[in-house]
């Protein structure tokens, strides 16, 4: 493919981005909960997407598969029970729940039911218990993002199928619960982030070309040059848009992650950055890392927590990246070896050219043409 191509491919983007329907991008599913424990100001609200409820309550009553805020009004106050029944808050005894009229908000570009709700707790000040148990019977890859807020800072975690309870801290004493938190939620969305994981070993490919014959040495050396470079452009725009200085709708972002995956296999195939593979890893990570951010820029953390939330779950990256670079490697290399490396490596990067223009196809046209 020649440079001229490239453009020709970066038009086409450009105008299927422009011109296209709205369509969910493939993401993870949140649930994000917020608690405001401080002074006169006690209440909170809980947020589910509107497509996560729909697979619990049927929310499309007529079937025509579209969500209109009529229907979910019809059944307002069973959903916003049953949402709250999924929560518990506890300050010195179990708090009660009061709920307000729902509201509707956005959470990159996906559409979130809101159910704002008042707090009455035994206690005004201490430590704050917050269970979390919604839609893990039917995601286990769910995930709710928690954050309570003091007069003095606020406590975040990540709930998961395994970690379904935390203990706020009223005096920020857990901070250090809060860095493994986000660690372990960082290297958990690398592992189940397969268009990530798929962009990684194209990477890794490209390595393995460039040194095919050389040994594992070379290999890794070249490796860590391109995981670096990756590291450093995702976390760069992870810390943009997670404080809010970039926004980018996530439907764009998905999509142009999507594209990456397809230009970094064809450059393998039809090579227009061959020498210098870590230019490529840098300039397509800044879109990644903005993959990243989708979720982080909406958990509402205070100035300090944030920091120690981008810090956390930028380690947990690379600690999921580095896994995958300790077993993929070697594999990549023994497929690229001489015998079978002329067949087996342009017909590796020729399916990942393929599942990446199905990804983007999916992504900004809603075509639906990818089981995940």
């Amino acid at each position: 493919m020649t440079r001229r191509s490239f453009s020709l491919l970066g038009g086409l983007v450009a105008l299927a981005l422009a011109s296209a329907t709205p369509a969910a991008a493939h993401s993870q599913s949140y649930g994000y909960l917020q608690v405001e424990a401080g002074g006169a100001n006690t209440g909170g609200r809980l947020e589910l997407a509107v497509r996560d409820l729909d697979l619990v309550h049927g929310l499309d009553g007529n079937g025509d598969g579209s969500i209109t805020w009529g229907e979910i009004r019809l059944r307002e106050s069973e959903i916003a029970s049953a949402m709250l029944a999924g929560v518990a808050v506890s300050r010195g005894g179990a708090c009660q729940m009061a709920p307000s009229p729902v509201m509707v908000d956005s959470h990159g570009g996906e559409t979130y039911l809101v159910v704002p709700f008042a707090l009455t707790c035994p206690q005004s000040r201490g430590d704050v218990s917050v269970g979390y148990d919604l839609m893990f019977d039917r995601d286990a890859q769910h995930r709710g993002l928690v954050a309570v807020a003091f007069d003095g800072g606020s406590q975040s975690a990540v709930m998961s199928p395994e970690n379904r309870s935390a203990v706020m801290a009223e005096r920020s004493a857990g901070a250090l619960s809060n860095f493994v938190e986000f660690t372990r939620h960082g290297a958990h969305h690398i592992w189940i982030g397969y268009d990530h994981i798929l962009f990684l070993i194209t990477l890794l490919l490209a390595t393995v070309l460039q040194t095919r014959g050389l040994g594992l040495r070379p290999g890794l050396v070249q490796a860590t040059k391109v995981v670096t470079a990756f590291t450093a452009a995702h976390s760069l725009t992870l810390a943009l848009a997670a404080t809010g200085l970039v926004s980018i709708p996530a439907q764009i972002t998905e999509s142009l992650i999507a594209l990456t995956i397809a230009l970094a296999a064809a450059n393998n195939i039809w090579p227009v950055i061959s020498a210098r593979v870590w230019v490529m890893a840098l300039a397509f990570g800044l879109v990644h890392g903005l993959g990243f951010a989708n979720v982080l820029g909406e958990l509402g953390l205070s100035d300090a927590n944030l920091l120690v939330s981008l810090t956390a779950f930028n380690v947990g990256v690379e600690i999921g990246q580095l896994a995958i670079v300790a077993v993929a490697l070697p594999a990549l290399q023994a497929i690229a070896a001489p015998r079978i490396g002329y067949r087996a490596m342009p017909v590796s990067n020729a399916v990942i050219v393929a599942i990446g223009l199905a990804w983007f196809s999916d992504r900004a046209l809603g075509t639906g043409l990818m089981p995940f």
